[in-house]
């Protein structure tokens, strides 16, 4: 899903250091064989401090303390998108209210304490990847945290595979124009109710759930997409989820649907009869592996500027009927693997496909149904339909 994805190792690392002294130890684990303790977030508005920070905005965590020695450290939490001098005058870290100075790349790395706070004298306006790769983390509440002039929030959360609360209240979202990978690989979030947040503003939402395994639940009726050029890859491999209501969404200006639902394997019904796809140029892999899906009304997508339709509907092997009467291919270079391995497929409506001479095509029946009724026109794909006798 683009910088912010990587191979995940379940391995939890944690660097513990003293503040007052140069010596570093290292506390890492697997998960597999550790022991967790829960650390306790205290209320911000509990906080005595005189500071000058004292009437800052507050982030607040939780971690996991993962037991067992490794020779290898892992930053907790990162802000080194935070190099601007202005704001390294107005950032402050503090564990435990005692200050912890503040680098290009600085690390949380003292989790033997209760409260890990960020503290800033003025609203930030972009704190993305900030927890990114923070794989102890397990609650964040935005509860005090001023957010008006916030426009980007990428890569937000990424890869914190322990993250399963997160408290949005008064989170003003509004401003934000960048919404991709937010919750890149948040493996263990099972449920999130995002109706309350506004995305109106938001162009990129690419990879927004990507990975998210465990998610069953994901309220999204109130989204505003009205604006978004980018939702590829945004629900990846959610594949728990039976049910996507996208009936709020508003896709006239989007251009990157591919991978949007690849690997949603548990999807039983999705309705995407309300998408505006005039703009859009890539849908490789938009409904790959879709393998429960067993109706799919496209009767409103309009083709006119895609380019790249690889792989589309490969692997959704229980489709029954596919009516894609209204797909214009003129601009598409790349159907190679469209229809592989659709078993269940009855019936194939693809009579308006006219097929480009540069355009890639293999395989593109390939496992299909060989009692498939298929309604096409174009000479190419008649030829491949006589040679593998469908």
């Amino acid at each position: 899903m683009g910088k912010c994805q990587s191979k995940r190792t379940k391995s939890q690392i944690i660097k513990s250091r003293t503040y007052d002294q140069e010596k570093t130890s290292v506390i890492s684990g697997n998960i597999e064989n550790t022991t967790k303790k829960e650390k306790i977030v205290k209320n911000a508005n509990n906080n005595n401090d005189n500071d000058e920070t004292e009437n800052g905005n507050y982030i607040l965590s939780k971690f996991y303390l993962i037991e067992k020695n490794l020779n290898e450290k892992l930053r907790i939490i990162n802000i080194n998108q935070y190099n601007e001098k202005s704001l390294k005058d107005n950032i402050k870290i503090y564990i435990n209210n005692i200050e912890i100075p503040l680098t290009n790349k600085y690390a949380f790395t003292d989790l033997n304490d209760d409260e890990i706070k960020i503290k800033s004298k003025i609203p930030l306006d972009n704190i993305s990847y900030l927890f990114h790769n923070c794989q102890n983390l397990i609650e964040v509440n935005f509860s005090n945290f001023n957010s008006s002039n916030l426009k980007n929030i990428k890569c937000l959360f990424s890869q914190c595979i322990f993250l399963n609360k997160i408290n949005f209240s008064k989170l003003s979202t509004e401003n934000i124009i960048d919404m991709s990978g937010l919750f890149f690989y948040c493996s263990s979030l099972v449920e999130l109710n995002l109706s309350d947040i506004k995305t109106n503003n938001v162009t990129n939402m690419c990879g927004m759930f990507e990975n998210c395994t465990s998610i069953s639940k994901l309220n999204l009726s109130n989204f505003n997409t009205n604006k978004v050029i980018d939702m590829s890859n945004m629900f990846h491999n959610c594949s728990k989820i039976t049910n996507l209501n996208l009936s709020s969404f508003n896709t006239n200006n989007v251009l990157y649907m591919n991978g949007m639902f690849n690997n949603c394997c548990k999807l039983v019904n999705l309705n995407v009869s309300s998408f505006d796809t005039n703009k859009v140029e890539n849908m490789n892999s938009m409904f790959c592996k879709c393998c429960a899906l067993e109706n799919l009304e496209l009767d409103s997508f309009k083709t006119q500027n895609v380019k790249d339709m690889g792989e589309m509907f490969s692997n959704c092997i229980f489709l029954k009927k596919l009516e894609l009467y209204n797909f214009t291919t003129k601009k598409v270079t790349n159907m190679k693997m469209m229809f592989y391995e659709c078993q269940f497929l009855d019936e194939l409506e693809i009579s308006n496909f006219k097929i480009n001479e540069n355009t890639d095509i293999s395989d593109i029946f390939k496992g299909l149904n060989s009692n498939c009724e298929i309604e096409v026109h174009d000479k190419r794909l008649c030829k491949i339909i006589n040679e593998n006798n469908l």
